[in-house]
């Protein structure tokens, strides 16, 4: 009996192993999902003999409510930034921001510019294969939020627009859904997506490489590996005033859990590193060589999904 018990078992598991992965986004209509969304970066930078290191910790926690799919199975996502909270840490001191505590709020521009994100609405519209086909009003909050932005003129308000503002944040925020397979895959299977994306005002782009490795309890375990790279088509990057010519390369790693049953991503962890040089030649500073070099880990964790 214990045997036919036993071969039971293992006929299920092959079962649960051999059955392809499907993925579609189908949350439950008017699902309440709150996600966290923790970054660290390190970047060291030497510049005329001078090594800068700069670390950065940002955390933020964001609520997407999602409406009922439309009749092609479309839905309307609308986000919210709720708190953001950072501390950057250079040679010259600690800038410190959350937006929970108004005692950091220090008048400068870091907190101008997040404090006018906080509790501003947009929307993200998700098909039911995954794809992000629209973000609205994401770029009007990121640019009202740079002009916020105290002691920056308006040159350096309109370079900081172009490099950082809305447009770049649309662009990464259509990423976040990309791990979506585009046909049913099997453990073991890959597929590959292409994404440009902003990064410190750099235009990368991330070549990703997805694998299925496995399932359990429900979860969807999908590996992720990427070689990432300049966009040779980007524009230079203004920096105070001067024209930065940048070149980078590097690689990411790392894993993403789905729900099988909704396509709603419950944890992500992403390590990226790398590393390149930027130059300038100006009549002040004449020719002028940074080398870079960066580590990002990127984890999103789901904190409450509520129909």
């Amino acid at each position: 009996m214990w045997k036919y018990a036993y071969l039971v078992l293992i006929g299920a598991l092959a079962s649960q192993c051999a059955r392809p992965l499907s993925l579609q986004f189908v949350p439950a209509d008017n699902a309440h999902l709150v996600y966290e969304l923790s970054i660290n970066a390190d970047t060291q930078t030497q510049v005329m003999g001078m090594d800068i290191d700069t670390k950065t910790e940002q955390d933020m926690v964001y609520s997407m409510d999602c409406a009922p799919p439309s009749p092609i199975g479309d839905r309307v996502v609308t986000v919210v930034y709720n708190t953001i909270r950072m501390s950057q840490t250079m040679p010259q001191g600690t800038t410190y921001y959350n937006s929970d505590d108004p005692s950091t709020d220090d008048g400068g521009p870091i907190a101008s510019m997040m404090g006018a994100m906080i509790d501003q609405p947009f929307t993200m519209v998700i098909s039911s294969e995954g794809e992000t086909k629209s973000v609205k009003g994401l770029a009007e909050i990121v640019d009202h939020a740079i002009e916020q932005m105290s002691g920056l003129g308006e040159e350096a308000k309109e370079a900081m627009k172009a490099q950082f503002g809305g447009e770049a944040m649309t662009r990464n925020l259509k990423s976040i859904t990309a791990f979506f397979p585009p046909n049913p895959v099997k453990i073991g299977e890959s597929w590959e997506n292409e994404q440009t994306v902003a990064n410190g005002g750099m235009e990368l782009i991330v070549n990703s490489l997805y694998t299925f490795v496995g399932r359990e309890d429900g979860l969807a375990r999908i590996q992720v590996e990427g070689d990432i790279l300049t966009n040779p088509d980007a524009d230079a990057m203004e920096i105070m005033g001067m024209t930065f010519e940048y070149n980078l390369q590097g690689t990411q790693m790392g894993y993403i859990l789905v729900d099988e049953n909704t396509g709603v991503a419950v944890h992500s962890a992403i390590t990226q590193a790398f590393m390149g040089n930027m130059t300038t030649d100006t009549p002040e500073t004449g020719p002028m060589n940074l080398s870079l070099v960066v580590d990002n880990t990127i984890d999103i964790q789901l904190q409450e999904d509520q129909p």
